[in-house]
């Protein structure tokens, strides 16, 4: 057995390649990335610089499967083969957003060991989970704050600077082959980012294949990058190759950078256009794209690609049987050879990695549901004295309740019951909306299983939901809260929940009666049967009846109905969860996908008849019709 560790040198390393990678934007059809070939390798920590409108951020959303908000053009080869995309390697894959997403409540090391479990193979053992996360919190800088909450904008936690290197270290805990990283350094003071790259500089000595949105480096944090790629305007190439090489291949192209400036923001000026040549000529940005495509630094790419290429289409040498050179050995921590796989070998390495059992997820969800409870006992606190208020002000207006008056107390205690259980419900899944969207974003995200997760947290909320009679309806109303929360923002969240209880009140069968209920349409009688407080009122009147000896026993069909329709709404949040808020994900969204397929039925359709009819050719007619 391996032990698993931050320094181990990567067996599974991934070179990504990408020829004339392009992306429109839908439905508009802008270009927002043009034609960008090059590639990004295992060991080197690439950045991607450009003024703001560049397509920085798209290059790393498209490169990383993300990009669904456009159609993207062009090919992506993985380690020099074709034929599969980032998407098949979550296991190996690593995305840090440009937001600090991560929870408020607990504190950095629970955080870290929480994400390691979850995402290391299943066979890493207690040990091997702690020492990765230490080296993590050690490479980061975070020993101090290592048991201090995270805290957000209502809670005091650490500073942003340490958030940005926690966001880091979510994903490094993983251990991944290739990080993505969206912006680390942005909002950062020059040392703090020194810091981050470092740590990224490290692992990538180990096989990491880091590529990086970087914004006005300092001198020293542009001397750790290995590789640039600018973009200019609108996507467009202007340079890619080793950072040491940048500023001596624009100065031979005219440029001469002032003594004393800092050369990124020398190069910087030059892709927006903001100096002149030593001649006195101004220069455009096709100026510079044309520089670029005429350069040897670009044919010397193009030729690589074009080797990579062939050599994935006729297999002329196999990947797997070239040892890494000895200047790539330089990149290593340790000096032992390192066989670059092929894809073959690392689609079966990615099928085969033993990730964390179902049972196992949901216990690593349910612990850091309870944890979150456990660091927030105000906040239960408040739900217990909401409930208890609530019972007490029915209890005083109803404390000598009359026969003819039971069926009003009732009304006000379910409906006092929809209001506080609703509500507090509410944050279940809404308080960490975008916490789950990084978390059960495939591809390079984090792809953690949503199934654990939905189950993790309905359970962890049983204990509040303890009573009897009520507990039925607290289940029901619980459910609801979890749909709407899920379907909406926290605004239209909480407004969506109090209509929906009084909607469900209003259909109870006390004002109205139900059989005043029943001689209305289908939507009456539909709305009797899915409400909570209709189930409640007759489990509490037939329970209230015992009182005046008209009964003794408590009609447990009514505590059924509200369970049943509680799970029944809570199977319909499961799968809202997965089809909602899929481009939040970088997933293509539901409407894309109804799109995509009501054209291409068109598409046929318009087709068929245009064969049939000989009048105009299949494009225009499918043109014209489009247009309309």
């Amino acid at each position: 057995y391996e032990h698993l560790s931050l320094y181990s040198p990567k067996r599974t390393r991934m070179d990504i390649s990408f020829v004339d990678l392009g992306l429109e934007l839908i439905p508009s059809g802008k270009r927002v990335l043009d034609s960008v070939s090059g590639s990004i390798r295992a060991g080197d920590v690439t950045a991607i610089m450009g003024p703001s409108g560049s397509g920085k951020t798209t290059f790393l959303n498209t490169l990383a499967g993300r990009a669904s908000y456009g159609k993207t053009t062009g090919s992506v080869l993985i380690n020099r083969e074709s034929g599969s995309s980032i998407m098949d390697f979550s296991y190996f894959c690593g995305f840090v957003p440009q937001d600090d997403i991560m929870l408020p409540e607990i504190t950095v090391y629970e955080t870290l060991v929480l994400y390691a479990s979850a995402r290391l193979p299943r066979k890493a053992t207690t040990e091997d989970i702690s020492s990765v996360v230490m080296e993590v919190v050690e490479v980061l800088g975070l020993l101090r704050v290592m048991h201090s909450i995270i805290g957000d904008a209502a809670t005091r936690g650490i500073s942003g600077g340490q958030k940005k290197r926690v966001n880091i270290g979510i994903e490094m805990v993983s251990l991944p082959s290739v990080l993505f990283l969206d912006e680390p350094t942005s909002g950062l003071d020059s040392t703090t980012s020194f810091t981050c790259v470092d740590a990224l500089s490290s692992i990538a000595k180990n096989g990491v294949n880091v590529a990086l949105v970087v914004h006005q480096p300092s001198y020293q944090l542009f001397q750790l990058l290995s590789h640039v790629l600018f973009l200019g305007f609108g996507g467009r190439t202007v340079y890619l190759g080793l950072t040491a090489n940048a500023l001596s291949y624009f100065e031979g192209n005219g440029f001469r950078c002032p003594a004393l400036w800092n050369p990124a923001d020398f190069l910087m000026d030059i892709i927006a256009c903001k100096v002149e040549i030593v001649k006195g000529q101004e220069i455009t940005l096709d100026d510079l794209c044309r520089l670029w495509e005429a350069s040897e630094h670009n044919r010397s790419c193009q030729n690589v690609l074009q080797g990579h290429q062939v050599q994935g289409a006729e297999t002329q040498k196999d990947p797997a049987e070239v040892e890494v050179t000895s200047i790539e050995m330089d990149r290593f921590a340790e000096d032992v050879p390192v066989k670059q796989m092929t894809l073959h070998e690392l689609l079966a390495a990615a099928v085969t990695y033993e990730a964390p059992t179902f049972l196992m997820s949901v216990w690593l969800f349910l612990i850091r549901a309870w944890l979150q409870y456990l660091k927030q006992p105000g906040q239960i606190l408040m739900d217990l004295l909401l409930h208890m208020c609530s019972g007490m002000v029915v209890g005083l207006l109803y404390s000598n309740v009359e026969f003819h008056k039971l069926q009003e107390m009732n009304f006000m205690y379910t409906f006092a019951l929809g209001l506080t259980i609703g509500m507090s419900s509410l944050r279940v899944f809404g308080a960490e909306r975008v916490v789950f969207w990084r978390e059960a974003a495939p591809g390079a995200g984090m792809n953690l299983d949503r199934n654990a997760y939905f189950v993790a947290k309905n359970i962890s909320e049983i204990p509040r939901l303890h009573f009897l009679i009520t507990f039925s309806g607290a289940f029901f109303v619980s459910g609801w809260a979890y749909l709407v929360s899920i379907l909406l923002d926290e605004k239209g969240a909480q407004l969506g929940m109090v209509i929906l209880v009084l909607v469900f009140s209003m259909f109870a069968g006390v004002t109205p009666t139900l059989d005043e209920i029943d001689e209305n349409t289908f939507i009456g009688p539909m709305l009797a049967w899915m409400s909570y407080a209709r189930w409640c009122i007759e489990a509490l009147y037939i329970n209230g009846l015992s009182r005046y000896k008209y009964t003794e026993r408590i009609d447990g069909v009514n505590i059924l109905m509200n369970v049943i329709f509680g799970t029944a709404v809570r199977i319909v949040a499961f799968y809202s969860m997965h089809i909602v808020n899929r481009h939040k994900m970088g997933q293509t969204s539901v409407k894309e996908i109804l799109r995509d397929s009501l054209l291409r039925t068109l598409e046929n359709v318009v087709f068929a008849r245009a064969v049939s009819n000989g009048s105009r050719s299949p494009s225009s007619t499918y043109e014209h019709m489009c247009t309309f």
